[in-house]
């Protein structure tokens, strides 16, 4: 018989995830549907039964979520081809009710100049705050960003500027937002930024709260960044932190910029700590992409339970896709794992 699936799933073991806006089709282009796509693998489900849970989330142009729809869905594996893929179950779970702390960390290193021009970060930032803050009066969202040279730095921080600390103040944070400004020159310490941002949100937010990282970036982090790499993976997860990485520029994997290593960097953020990854076209979408993490972090979940008969090997490298399709159009997309 088959273990109980529907509890147990709340906190991912791993994720990844992908959000599309420009690769899905409609049938109705005019509120043009796009797929978020979250993977979740717990190692003792997926070892004995081979279980996949994915989150979808589709979407419209302005981040507005379906997730209530009557959807078909039709899952694919692309990697190993030799193993069978079965949609098990589909549901809804309700949404978390605890209140929730968010972090927005933005990167404002000189490429930045050039990948978001028109500053849409900020913009970005207050319309993630408006829907976070709204659902539930007790959650708190901060601003921070990294890039400046370090004796720009918050007193307590080494890489990080703290534009607002927690608060469920909307105009408060934007304008802190106002601030956030690329400077020539600015390295890319994002690893020891994050993990600075990571400790203080440890002895800040007391326990009840859920607690989520946002990091915007483009570029690559500094040589001397990547020896806090495993340090701030280890301390997110102690500190039950899920990173939601949004990448422009090369840091995308939706950009005509897009370089691979660079979208395998930003992605890692958030396979590693359960979190997702979305890559934008351009800085354009950045304030309907964070609309729509937003509303992921706070609405329900429509969960698809995958089965892999027989399941691959730990270290196999997964990959599919999955359709939705329903009275708002279809809309596709990729996803990606590693078998634990």
């Amino acid at each position: 018989m088959r273990p109980p699936i529907r509890r147990g799933w709340r906190t991912p073991i791993a994720a990844a995830a992908v959000l599309l806006f420009g690769g899905c089709s409609s049938t109705e282009p005019e509120s043009f549907l796009s797929l978020f796509v979250g993977v979740r693998i717990d190692s003792t489900a997926f070892r004995s039964d081979g279980f996949v849970l994915l989150e979808l989330v589709p979407t419209d142009q302005n981040g507005q979520t379906f997730v209530s729809d009557d959807w078909e869905i039709e899952a694919t594996l692309s990697q190993p081809t030799t193993a069978p893929i079965i949609t098990d179950t589909v549901w809804t779970q309700p949404a978390d009710p605890r209140p929730l702390a968010t972090v927005i960390l933005v990167d404002d290193s000189g490429s930045m100049l050039r990948n978001d021009p028109d500053r849409e970060r900020a913009a970005a930032v207050g319309s993630f705050a408006e829907q976070v803050l709204a659902p539930n009066p007790m959650s708190r969202v901060a601003l921070a960003d990294f890039g400046w040279p370090a004796d720009s730095a918050t007193a307590g921080f080494a890489q990080t500027r703290l534009l607002a600390d927690f608060t469920s103040d909307l105009a408060r944070l934007e304008a802190a937002a106002a601030r956030l400004e690329g400077i020539e020159g600015g390295g890319t310490r994002m690893y020891q930024s994050a993990l600075e941002v990571t400790r203080w949100t440890g002895t800040v937010v007391p326990a009840g709260y859920r607690r989520m990282l946002v990091i915007i970036t483009d570029g690559f982090p500094t040589q001397s960044d990547l020896a806090y790499r495993d340090q701030l993976f280890s301390e997110a997860a102690a500190e039950e932190i899920r990173i939601l990485a949004v990448g422009v520029g090369a840091a995308s994997d939706q950009s005509g910029q897009a370089v691979d290593s660079a979208v395998a960097v930003v992605r890692e953020l958030a396979t590693k700590t359960g979190g997702v990854y979305s890559g934008t076209t351009s800085s354009t979408q950045l304030v309907p992409v964070l609309t729509a993490l937003a509303n992921v972090s706070t609405q329900n979940q429509l969960l698809a339970l995958l089965r892999l008969n027989p399941p691959p090997p730990p270290g196999t490298e997964l990959a599919g896709s999955v359709t939705i399709s329903g009275a708002r159009g279809t809309a596709s997309a990729r996803w990606t794992a590693v078998a634990p």
